[in-house]
């Protein structure tokens, strides 16, 4: 056989095949890989590698044939005393390490804690045969041992965990779908190859995986490089998905307006109350002219288009009348000039201004005006306006909430009347 070297390509290729199969306990092709350049190190064929080594908890191995048939063609030598189900006696000899005389027997055995084990009792005799082995081998000629155990010495060994993320996935995984992730792994090498690194992930991304095992499994057929590579793009586009979204989200969220603090929303509640005006009204003000039941609602505009509002009312006298009281809050002006009744009397300003000061002082009430002069009720509001003060007026503008006069319903009408006739009469 000629022992010309197997390019590394070549050698991927086997070691996938290997661990596809399932066989000589190579589970995934990082495992066949590396036992096929050990055995081209040692000059054989990478194909050997499954016939003269195993892979035994997750450790590798060297099985007891082949470490004899090395042993021997080195120049060693084997003269067997004994081989049975209790005893396997051997002397080993070598040109080079000289020689000694093993022996292990069922006895030595149970004291190393080895007897009771499943294998041991099934078939002690290979069981001490191997032992022999690779103890006398190990003295005299290590370099035939390939600086590994024989398979039946790894198994006693106390059980370690297997840290290696995909030790045994192929278990979870049926042979069917071994080949569909085969051929899923395939294009992904392909594009690895062009260079892209993307599009492999991608493939992966798409894949009809089912499960961790599977996906486990697919990253098996990728060497430490290639998993960064790809996992490096992920990561990538990941970031860049990310960039995209807060870009998007930004275009199309709306700034929220901004609203008063605590401490104004405070203040303009000191000022209610030490205006002695009613918070209720203020309120029913800021629902009905800025859609805000809730002072913590109004805007910084809003709140000072309010103070302003409570502010502009004069505290100083009780008596001062407004130039134009008819013309507050937009209502048309009242015109009092003298006018004939039906029956021709002529009534005076000077005696209109008289009864509607009797009126509003209490001499005349509601009652008896006419029922259905609901006009007469907003023209004695108009009237009563012309005694108020500049803080009583302002107080009536709270009352009407932005409101025209004759924007009010007679029901509103006349609570407004009754309101200010009880402030007239304080």
């Amino acid at each position: 056989m000629s022992n010309a070297l197997v390019p590394y390509s070549e050698i991927e290729k086997m070691a996938t095949a290997v661990a596809k199969s399932g066989l000589f306990g190579v589970k995934t092709p990082d495992q066949a890989l590396a036992l096929m350049l050990v055995a081209q190190a040692e000059g054989r064929h990478p194909a050997l590698a499954a016939r003269d080594y195993d892979i035994i908890q997750g450790r590798p191995s060297k099985k007891s044939e082949a470490m004899l048939r090395d042993f021997l063609e080195s120049g060693g030598k084997v003269e067997w005393h004994a081989l049975d189900d209790t005893c396997a006696d051997a002397t080993f000899s070598h040109p080079s390490g000289g020689s000694v005389r093993i022996e292990w027997t069922m006895k030595r055995a149970a004291a190393a804690g080895l007897g009771g084990k499943d294998m041991w009792r099934k078939y002690p005799r290979q069981m001490l045969r191997a032992r022999a082995v690779s103890e006398g081998i190990r003295t005299v000629c290590p370099m035939a041992t390939s600086g590994m155990y024989v398979p039946e010495e790894v198994q006693d060994f106390a059980k370690e965990k297997d840290i290696t993320p995909t030790a045994g996935v192929a278990d979870g995984v049926s042979h069917e779908r071994r080949e569909q992730i085969q051929a899923i792994a395939d294009q992904m090498h392909e594009h690895l190859k062009s260079g892209a690194v993307d599009d492999a992930f991608l493939t992966y991304e798409n894949a009809d995986l089912d499960g961790a095992e599977e996906k486990t499994f697919l990253w098996t057929f990728f060497d430490s490089k290639q998993r960064s590579a790809m996992k490096k793009a992920a990561a990538a586009m990941k970031e860049a998905k990310k960039r995209k979204e807060e870009a998007t989200d930004a275009e199309v969220v709306e700034e929220k307006p901004a609203v008063i603090s605590d401490a104004q929303r405070k203040r303009l509640e000191a000022m209610i109350s030490e205006r002695g005006l009613d918070r209720d009204e203020i309120k029913e003000y800021c629902s009905y002219q800025y859609g805000k039941p809730h002072f913590k609602d109004l805007t910084p505009q809003e709140y000072d288009a309010v103070c302003s509002h409570i502010e502009s009312g004069d505290t100083e006298s009780a008596t001062q009348q407004p130039a134009d009281p008819s013309s507050v809050a937009g209502n048309p002006p009242a015109v009092l000039a003298d006018t004939t009744t039906a029956a021709g009397q002529v009534v005076t300003v000077k005696a209109q201004a008289d009864a509607a000061e009797s009126r509003l002082s209490g001499e005349t009430k509601l009652d008896s005006a006419p029922a259905t002069a609901a006009t007469n009720i907003r023209q004695l509001i108009i009237e009563g306006l012309a005694f108020a003060s500049s803080a009583l007026t302002a107080r009536y503008e709270v009352k009407l909430m932005g409101r025209k006069l004759d924007q009010l319903t007679d029901d509103q009408a006349k609570k407004v009347y009754e309101w200010l006739q009880k402030e007239l009469d304080k």
